[in-house]
């Protein structure tokens, strides 16, 4: 019994999840930050994220199973671990159920999460490789990111063009940074290509610079927050030019796990930069950055990659 939550764990990348709330809490603190108001705390999005993760993370490795059969041997399905058809069946259920409670939050966010499903299923089913491939991944993270915000949508001014500019760009750091990390990831297992490295840092300098953008058009106001934005952006940069000196399958892997818990980080320095009052914007990103301690435990354990 145990072994067999242990491999479901590792085949969901039970870890990752953390790093999917972490978009909710962020842009739910956003929109109280802009409207100036608190909202009802969003838990059935919470849920629904949660869904759509395990539930991508799952459909990833069925449509994926002759692929890592070849590639990937340890991987649970090719183990024979999990059987493929109990995991097709629980991953097409999971995103049934992110949709359900989608919906129980509201129709704007039932409409995103529409949108988030089919993205998911583009990208494990049609569209995976190459650069197509990891901007589709990129929407993926942009989608829910917009699920966070979608906590307000019904009643914000969307007469307001800043309104409809701040819901439209604030996620598009995040759908560059997982652009780059996703594009990198397609050499783990193979370690032939190094354009894929470069491509990424060219990914991680057009994130910095679209969160620069978005400060000066007020969007993102917190200086402080986009200072330490900046820093972390730049170890992380710093990370890939030590990866182009070892670049190897194993020191891919560990650069990808570095990054994708980065997210946490990433959205905590953005709720950072959202706000006016650097204590209400500390306090909040300190709530999303606390995220990172089970994130980091579980990566210890499960497979994140």
């Amino acid at each position: 019994m145990i072994r067999s939550l242990h491999a479901w764990a590792s085949l969901m990348r039970l870890a990752n999840g953390f790093t999917a709330l972490s978009n909710i809490f962020a842009g739910y603190f956003l929109v109280c930050f802009w409207m100036d108001r608190w909202f009802p705390f969003p838990y059935f999005l919470l849920a629904a994220t949660l869904c759509f993760y395990y539930g991508g993370m799952i459909l990833n490795d069925v449509f994926d199973y002759e692929v890592d059969c070849r590639e990937r041997p340890e991987r649970m399905l090719p183990r024979g671990i999990i059987n493929v058809g109990m995991a097709r069946f629980l991953g097409f259920y999971l995103l049934i159920c992110g949709m359900v409670f989608s919906w129980f939050q509201g129709d704007s966010s039932f409409y995103i999460s529409l949108a988030l499903a089919l993205f998911i299923l583009i990208y494990n089913a049609m569209i995976k490789e190459g650069i197509a491939g990891s901007l589709i991944m990129g929407i993926c993270r942009y989608l829910n990111w917009l699920l966070g915000l979608s906590v307000a949508l019904v009643a914000w001014n969307m007469e307001d063009l800043r309104s409809v500019l701040s819901i439209v760009l604030i996620p598009v750091p995040v759908l560059l940074y997982v652009f780059s990390l996703t594009l990198l990831s397609k050499e783990e297992s193979r370690a032939r290509h190094r354009w894929p490295l470069n491509l990424a840092a060219a990914g991680l300098v057009l994130t910095l610079a679209s969160a620069v953008l978005l400060h000066t058009r007020g969007i993102l106001p917190g200086w402080h927050g986009l200072i330490l934005l900046c820093l972390l952006l730049s170890f992380l940069l710093y990370r890939l030019f030590r990866l182009s000196q070892r670049f190897e399958g194993s020191a891919i892997q560990g650069t990808i796990r570095l990054l994708v818990l980065g997210i946490i980080p990433l959205d905590a320095l953005i709720v950072l930069s959202a706000s006016y009052d650097s204590l209400t914007g500390s306090l909040a990103a300190l709530v999303v950055l606390v995220l990172l301690i089970p994130a980091r435990l579980l990566a210890g354990r499960f497979q994140v990659t």
